[in-house]
Order: structure tokens, then sequence, then C-alpha cells
């Protein structure tokens, strides 16, 4: 058997015994054409309790608003250290081959919007907080009265 052969044999059982973590392009003209959930990421920056509330927070609002989410390989690194995540979220970088090419619009408002606005359920592609989640003086009122 030549050795190419051999070789893609064992790329086979090795997946196979292993199962495929395979990532898949993300295609923006099929995604905006279906009208599927919207796509939330998040990038926590920082120490463990940082990525815990990115990680707990892109779970609840893909549970509770039906949306997709992901995480960034370094979130799902820092949770996956200390802890044995039933409910996985899945990891940007994993899961679409082509991950630096898709353009997620910035997020930038308060947590009740992005769960109050239906709009935003559907076919957007957001990055949630980029440059980290603010208190909004709206939030902020309903917190003290």
């Amino acid at each position: 058997m030549p050795e190419s052969t051999l070789v893609l044999l064992a790329s086979v059982v090795t997946v196979l015994s292993l199962g495929c973590h395979c990532c898949r392009n993300f295609d923006p003209a099929a995604f905006s054409a279906s009208g599927n959930a919207s796509l939330f990421a998040i990038e926590a920056r920082g120490r463990l309790g940082n990525h815990l509330m990115g990680y707990t927070i892109v779970m609840a609002l893909k549970k509770v608003l039906g949306v997709d989410a992901v995480v960034m390989a370094e979130t799902d690194r820092f949770v996956r250290r200390y802890f044995d995540p039933a409910h996985a979220v899945p990891v940007l970088e994993e899961t679409y081959c082509n991950w630096q090419d898709i353009e997620f619009r910035p997020y930038e408002g308060g947590i009740d919007e992005l769960v109050e606005n239906e709009e935003l359920h559907k076919g957007k592609l957001l990055n949630l907080w980029p440059m980290g989640y603010k208190v909004y003086s709206y939030d902020a009122d309903r917190l003290v009265n």
C-alpha cells in the first residue's frame, strides 16, 4: 500500500475514534438569506471571572433567546481548565474555518435592550461589548431605584 494511502487511513481512523472537530466555512450570503437566528460572539479579556461571565452570558442568551452563540478559544481554555461544562458553548475559531472573515457588528448597548429588542435575535452578527461591558445610566438608574 502506498505511504499516502496509509497516512489517509490513519487520519480517518483518528477522526472516527476521536470525533471530528472540523470547522466549516461561514457563508455570509447564505446566513443573510436564510433568516437564521443571530450569531452572538463574546471575547472576554482578563482573568477567570471575566471569562466565566462572558461564557455564562452567551450560554444564557443562547438558551433564552434561541440565538446562536460562540466564545473565543481563550475563554474556552479558561473555563475548561477549571470546569467541565455540561452545556458547551461552541468556540468561534473551531466552528468556522474563516472566522476572521466574519463581519461582526460591535454591540455596545445594554443587556436589557439586547434581550428585549427582538430585531437583534434574527439575522444579526453581533460582537457583544468588544470594549467591555459598561453599565449605562439607564441601567444604573434601574439598579438604584
